[in-house]
């Protein structure tokens, strides 16, 4: 396992290992879309929006049964204003039964050389899939994140553990309801190891 020696510095979102920092997937992949085209008031809202719900589904999967209500998970996700995305989490998981394998993991893929935070890691009958969760519109691009990360994550897997073999993402709504969308291209990670070229090479 190499993840141990991997570093995060939440304020300025930069990985690093041994010192080094190392490209993370989402810093490969924005730049291929047009996120630099959205006032900087409309990004900093989805940031926030996106880092409240990644945390209090989180807390969700970690607290069990009815100690969500002991723990205040909803009071939490009300004074975030992202209620509504629970609902949708708690949906999906009622819907679909998933078993959690991993949450929130952070992964450095010594293949490729870059580095990121996988959101889930669900076993649904006997597939194991790597799971994204979004709140906002979603972007071809994503298919390149999933990649990756599916592939960072059975690099990283011990040998004993079973590989992620699907890749997903989970679109959750401000009204409580949720898509779930499989990507299943098999040229995702080429596209995405040609964007982590470009990003050597713009920044080598």
């Amino acid at each position: 396992m190499t993840t141990t020696k991997l570093q995060f510095d939440e304020e300025h979102h930069r990985y690093t290992l041994n010192g080094q920092v190392v490209p993370s997937v989402t810093s490969i992949i924005d730049p291929l879309g047009n996120m630099d085209m959205m006032p900087a008031e409309i990004m900093e809202r989805a940031r926030v929006r996106g880092t409240a719900v990644h945390m209090v589904t989180e807390f969700w999967d970690v607290v069990e049964g009815d100690k969500k209500r002991e723990f205040g998970v909803w009071d939490v996700a009300s004074e975030e204003g992202v209620e509504g995305y629970l609902g949708a989490y708690r949906e999906f998981k009622d819907t679909v039964k998933p078993e959690l394998i991993a949450s929130e993991q952070r992964l450095y893929c010594a293949t490729y050389n870059f580095a990121g935070t996988l959101d889930r890691v669900f076993k649904v009958g006997d597939d194991i899939g790597i799971y994204d969760i979004k709140t906002g519109e979603l972007s071809d691009l994503y298919r390149l994140q999933t990649a990756a990360y599916l592939f960072a994550y059975n690099e990283n897997k011990n040998p004993w553990e079973e590989p992620a073999t699907k890749r997903f993402l989970i679109q959750l709504r401000p009204n409580g309801r949720f898509s779930l969308l499989e990507h299943t291209d098999p040229r995702d990670l080429g596209a995405f190891v040609a964007a982590l070229t470009l990003h050597n090479w713009r920044n080598g």
